[in-house]
């Protein structure tokens, strides 16, 4: 006999044998309850979807209106003689841009009697957002 036949076989004559030790102590019976089966693709078609809100697609202006424009360019096209203005189409392009903030830390010196050096120290979260952002990137690669 195949071991996987004999295990289902044993298995069987197990919850065989569980079942009776319930009936004898006088409890109630286990019920076999089956998993819930994922509907149909026929099932899910006929369901309405107006109302749950899933798969509707976004309208492009909700975005749009929480976007402040920094620029705005006017384009002209190339129309032959004879064509009417029908108005503008709008095209949004959003980028980011780095540019560089420096900062000179213009720090007292002084030489204090034992003839070490006192230097003022920094602020506070002196360049902390270049370190912020490096720190960013590094945790982006390795995760």
């Amino acid at each position: 006999m195949d071991p996987l036949d004999e295990r289902a076989e044993l298995r069987r004559t197990i919850g065989s044998l569980r079942d009776e030790i319930v009936s004898l102590k006088g409890e109630p019976e286990r019920v076999n309850v089956k998993p819930d089966l994922e509907p149909s693709g026929a099932e899910r078609a006929s369901e309405s979807k107006l109302g749950d809100g899933a798969g509707q697609r976004r309208r492009p202006g909700a975005t749009r209106a929480k976007l402040t424009v920094n620029e705005e360019h006017k384009l002209e096209a190339d129309a032959s003689p004879g064509s009417r203005f029908k108005g503008y189409s709008s095209f949004l392009v959003q980028d980011l841009t780095f540019r560089p903030h420096v900062s000179d830390f213009v720090r007292e010196c002084w030489r204090i009697p034992n003839g070490k050096t006192l230097t003022a120290p920094l602020p506070p979260g002196a360049g902390a957002m270049r370190r912020r952002f490096a720190l960013s990137q590094t945790n982006n690669i390795f995760q």
